[in-house]
């Protein structure tokens, strides 16, 4: 009876989305997740929930961009006004938090580049495999787990 409960149970595991996630032997240690603000990310919440013990690192390689477009939004079509409301904002800017994300956005195209990596997004898993052009982490793990780390 408990053999029958348990390929009941694993049966019904292969019927849910993530199945191969709940039966993967080797789960990874670290997940880096490559992206930019043209492609965003699911699932890294629930992934991060279901699997305390795995480290997973969002790395965007689009810092300077964001910074810029945070800069320049909604700015006004007057020229004299814009350049006027622009200089406010960089004056605002906390000079430690835009170095940490430059730092940041640099480390993760050098880190791109050592991968070889030439599409985002793309999920890293131990630095050893990796799933590219899938925005769920959760659809990534599964994919990495079926094909086998």
């Amino acid at each position: 009876m408990k053999r029958l409960s348990a390929i009941m149970t694993i049966l019904a595991l292969t019927a849910l989305p993530g199945a191969a996630i709940a039966a993967c032997g080797n789960w990874p240690r670290v997940i880096e997740v490559f992206t930019d603000s043209d492609h965003p990310i699911e699932g890294v919440e629930a992934l991060a929930a279901q699997m305390p013990q795995t480290r997973i690192l969002m790395r965007r390689i689009d810092g300077k961009a964001e910074f810029d477009a945070k800069l320049s939004e909604g700015l006004p079509a007057d020229p004299v006004e814009a350049e006027r409301i622009a200089r406010e904002r960089i004056a605002g800017v906390n000079p430690q938090e835009v170095a940490a994300a430059m730092a940041s956005a640099l480390d993760s195209a050098g880190r791109m580049v050592n991968y070889g990596i030439t599409r985002v997004p793309t999920v890293v898993f131990d630095g050893r495999g990796a799933i590219v052009g899938e925005p769920d982490v959760r659809k990534a793990l599964d994919a990495w787990c079926r094909r086998g780390p």
